[in-house]
């Protein structure tokens, strides 16, 4: 739409409009349904197995890669702690241990092991710390979910990016 404007623009004088087009006042579309056809008809899943950290034992949800300064990183949602002491999730004692709502990883040259980040002391095996904290000033606390969707770069040379979320009462 953007390009288009500008093209409608530049064909009218400085001291002219450009032309606006009127807004219809129904709409044919039902943005809930499915529409059209998917291209893809034939796929393959293929399980590589999970994904764990080398400094740190967790078990965690759907991850969301970005990339910042030349690194990728994993934003991960619900990240359940492992019980004191363990290093492998597959050993995993029964019951809660703990967890944050949200934590990052980076990305490792292997798809199935990530270097956690932003970690506590525990001892022998440190635990993730919540990356994107409750906000007291939107009334959340800690019966708030979290929905990281994406972590995108905002300023290479500072090394900055912005994280995108829903935060779910």
């Amino acid at each position: 739409m953007k390009k288009t404007f500008s093209k409608m623009a530049s064909n009218f004088s400085k001291n002219t409009s450009p032309p606006v087009e009127a807004e219809s006042s129904t709409c044919n579309v039902d943005n809930t349904k499915p529409h059209g056809t998917n291209p893809i008809t034939t796929f393959t899943v293929e399980f590589l197995g999970e994904q764990n950290a080398d400094n740190s034992c967790s078990r965690r949800d759907l991850g969301f890669m970005g990339h910042i300064q030349g690194k990728w990183y994993a934003i991960f949602g619900d990240t359940l702690w492992c019980a004191c002491g363990v290093t492998d999730p597959k050993n995993d004692l029964d019951g809660f241990h703990g967890m944050v709502r949200n934590s990052i990883s980076a990305a490792t040259d292997n798809a199935l092991i990530v270097h956690d980040l932003n970690l506590n002391d525990d001892s022998p095996v440190p635990h993730q710390l919540q990356f994107v904290p409750h906000n007291s000033r939107w009334g959340e606390d800690n019966t708030f979910g979290f929905g990281g969707t994406s972590l995108v770069e905002t300023n290479y040379d500072a090394a900055e990016g912005a994280l995108f979320y829903l935060v779910v009462s």
